[in-house]
């Protein structure tokens, strides 16, 4: 689509790949301790909005997922509303969905102020496909079988530092991501209409194509299988800032994936050569990338703010709010300690209450 948006070449391409990993959804699987489908959550990560994240998106939403077969959902705010909404679908999309975010940052944000809310553990957890999605009603539960979620967001490293918590690294939401740094390529005055329908029809004609395989898929014995356990044996040793390991612990799943992925849309039943060193190209840029979104922010200001809470109150005794606002003066405002202060008790690290004289106090779990 080039000449079409100012969008990078990598948002256009990582939005791609998910949008034709979701549509292939569970016709065709391989194996990492676990199945692996080829559903993908990608972050499109712009410096400003001038990088025109969004860009990237609305050709996908606007005709390629309708021709694919693959429901489309622009927000997404509770369990028993995602789940719904997979009841209600379309049966011929086959329960295949690809959740589009204008900013990531927001649902960590609202999810974080809905105290009942649970959709980030939920899409952490749907992220592994699991064949069954149970969601507790107060009538009678809600359940749907082999749904296929993904999730396309744009975001930029300045909302991650305002809204990403040590919850959703350290809970797995953030590590299932792949985070994509992108640059605007140049100014186009005047973008030109691309032919979408065309594209399209290709594209619809190749994943077609791949969901025919219905297969599970090995890696093939020889260079592929050698190059796989080359790269599964040292990633690690490439990442030296444990943050950065950390938010890249699927690494060696989105590699996988892709190479599953690029083993489909050839129409194989195995991995093999190109197919994998393919993929190893898709996870050296991963790394890269990662590291570049992340390069300021080697723990987001929220991040570090609750780091710095946790290690005041270590001394076990309760402390009074107040007090604890006090030594964090010129840090934070009062309404931020007492956002940070609801986030920590969510997640079951802190446990906060009223003395008899009516001050707040709190204290680890």
């Amino acid at each position: 689509m080039r000449g079409a948006n100012e969008a990078s070449d990598e948002f256009h391409f990582f939005a791609l790949a998910t949008a034709i990993g979701t549509a292939i959804g569970r016709r065709v699987y391989t194996y990492q301790g676990m199945n692996l489908y080829t559903n993908m959550y990608t972050a499109l990560v712009g410096e400003t909005t001038r990088v025109k994240k969004s860009t990237a998106l609305r050709p996908l939403v606007d005709q390629i997922m309708g021709d694919l077969r693959v429901s489309v959902l622009s927000s997404v705010s509770s369990a028993e509303g995602l789940c719904q909404f997979l009841i209600n679908a379309d049966e011929s999309k086959e329960r295949r969905l690809l959740i589009t975010l204008s900013e990531l940052s927001t649902l960590l944000r609202k999810a974080r102020q809905d105290s009942v809310s649970n959709i980030i553990p939920v899409l952490t957890d749907r992220y592994d496909m699991g064949p069954v999605f149970e969601v507790p009603t107060r009538a009678s539960p809600l359940i749907i079988t082999n749904p296929t979620i993904s999730i396309l967001a744009g975001t930029t490293g300045e909302w991650l530092e305002a809204d990403m918590r040590v919850e959703d690294i350290e809970g797995g939401f953030i590590p299932r991501f792949m985070f994509i740094h992108g640059q605007r390529q140049t100014k186009i005055p005047l973008p030109v209409a691309p032919d979408i329908k065309e594209f399209s029809r290709h594209l619809t004609e190749a994943v077609t194509k791949a969901r025919e395989l219905k297969c599970y898929m090995t890696v093939k014995d020889g260079t592929a299988t050698t190059e796989w356990e080359k790269f599964y044996m040292t990633w690690e040793t490439r990442i030296d800032d444990p943050f950065l390991y950390t938010v890249l612990a699927r690494l060696p799943s989105h590699v996988m994936k892709f190479a599953t992925l690029y083993a489909a849309l050839d129409e194989k039943r195995e991995i093999e050569a190109e197919h994998m060193g393919a993929a190893l190209c898709v996870g050296d840029f991963l790394i890269d990338s990662t590291r570049e979104v992340f390069r300021s922010i080697e723990m987001s200001g929220a991040v570090r703010l609750e780091k710095k809470v946790i290690a005041m109150l270590h001394g076990g005794s309760p402390m009074l709010r107040s007090d604890l606002h006090r030594r964090l003066s010129g840090r934070i405002r009062a309404d931020q300690l007492d956002g940070i202060l609801r986030g920590l008790q969510a997640s079951d690290r802190v446990k906060m209450g009223t003395d008899k004289e009516g001050k707040k106090w709190v204290t680890l779990q």
